[in-house]
């Protein structure tokens, strides 16, 4: 199993994980901020726009798996991969806001770009298109575009 491979402070998630998972998200939506709600309807908002993203995850990638990623024995952040015909798809990553430009995530990457062409796979991403910043890193690791809708481009890497 390619996901097993991937040795970089990875737990597999648990239930217990959930408050986590979604502190992550909420985290992540700063767009939000531009709707300039009230707090706690700006919260209610963050919360049900995790639980929509969740069933459309659920929906569209039964299959994946999310891995807590740990430094030191703390959770930093998360990944979750799906593998489906001839790819692992990195479905989503993120990081605390803290945590972020680390360079982990660039290092879970190559960790990937490693252990997949060991089972014939390539690796393959969504990333928004309005997040140039994604794109940049992205083909500098050399993913390149293999297809693209109104909201994003999909990417791939292939050895």
């Amino acid at each position: 199993d390619v996901f097993l491979h991937c040795n970089m402070d990875l737990r597999p998630s648990q239930t217990s994980d959930g408050a986590f998972l979604e502190r992550i998200f909420c985290s992540s939506r700063e767009d939000l901020l531009q709707l300039n709600l009230p707090g706690n309807m700006l919260e209610l908002m963050r919360r049900q726009q995790y639980q929509l993203q969740q069933q459309a995850y659920s929906q569209q990638w039964p299959d994946a798996r999310i891995w807590i990623i740990q430094d030191m024995g703390l959770s930093v952040g998360k990944i979750m991969l799906a593998q489906h015909q001839q790819a692992v798809h990195i479905v989503d990553m993120s990081f605390l806001p803290e945590e972020r430009s680390k360079g982990r995530g660039r290092a879970l990457r190559k960790i990937l770009q490693i252990a997949v062409p060991q089972h014939q796979l390539a690796l393959s991403l969504a990333v928004d298109n309005r997040n140039w910043r994604a794109r940049k890193l992205y083909e500098g690791l050399e993913f390149v575009v293999s297809g693209s809708t109104a909201t994003h481009d999909y990417m791939q890497w292939q050895q």
